[in-house]
């Protein structure tokens, strides 16, 4: 997922260690030479992609707010563009979802995604923790095609809300949404994200990936996690 508003913008998203450039090789690298595609929540002149020849799918939200997670939340836009041009495409079983800014520790890939595909699970993913409790968030999230279906046609929140409720957090919306039909090779892991607490540099140098990493134990995790990374056999 992405967005700009201009070409310097997307050229900026592309740069970097998590940028589009990192991230779209990380994804060649460790799910195979598979189909990929930038979702983009509000509408990203296809003319700036700085990722040719990937295909940019937006959702066309009008900016009008900044993000916010309950009410104003743009990257559900992009889900549900990414899952509708997904769903009119014939002929595939998984759709990946590979965060941005995640670090990539000691996963195999081959052995998880085909043990995945002959369980009855229909979404494979970690936990994230919000500091009472763990909901399922990635920042890998693998959905069988039932699974994507699933989620497009049952949604529990809107993305984009002016009720003075709050809604539910995206987060809370896939752990009901997917009760009993999610496939975590990983239960030891209370959390894949560093953002939640900075301090658990000795727990996150155990976890299969970390979101929002520290820089002070990038650099130790990809030597000793990230080497032992194991990826998908054609």
């Amino acid at each position: 997922m992405s967005h700009w508003n201009s070409q310097e913008e997307a050229e900026g998203r592309a740069c970097g260690m998590f940028g589009l450039r990192a991230t779209h090789e990380r994804i060649q690298r460790y799910l195979g030479h598979c189909e990929t595609f930038i979702a983009c929540g509000t509408w990203s002149n296809p003319e700036w992609n700085p990722m040719p020849p990937l295909r940019v799918v937006n959702a066309g939200a009008p900016f009008t707010k900044p993000y916010e997670v309950h009410w104003w939340n743009y990257s559900l836009c992009a889900f549900t563009a990414a899952f509708a041009y997904a769903l009119d495409k014939p002929h595939w079983n998984l759709l990946a979802l590979l965060d941005n800014d995640a670090l990539i520790g000691a996963v195999d890939f081959n052995t998880i995604i085909h043990q995945f595909m002959e369980r009855p699970d229909i979404m494979l993913t970690a936990n994230w923790h919000d500091g009472t409790r763990s909901w399922p968030a990635g920042p890998l999230i693998i959905w069988k095609r039932e699974g994507v279906a699933r989620w497009q046609h049952g949604r529990l929140r809107p993305n984009l809300s002016e009720a003075a409720e709050q809604p539910m957090f995206p987060e809370e919306e896939l752990a009901r949404l997917f009760d009993g039909r999610i496939f975590n090779p990983w239960p030891f892991a209370q959390s894949v994200r560093q953002d939640h607490n900075a301090e658990l540099n000795r727990q996150a140098m155990t976890w299969p990936f970390v979101r929002c990493p520290c820089n002070s134990i990038i650099n130790r995790y990809l030597r000793e996690q990230t080497r032992k990374a194991k990826p998908l056999k054609p």
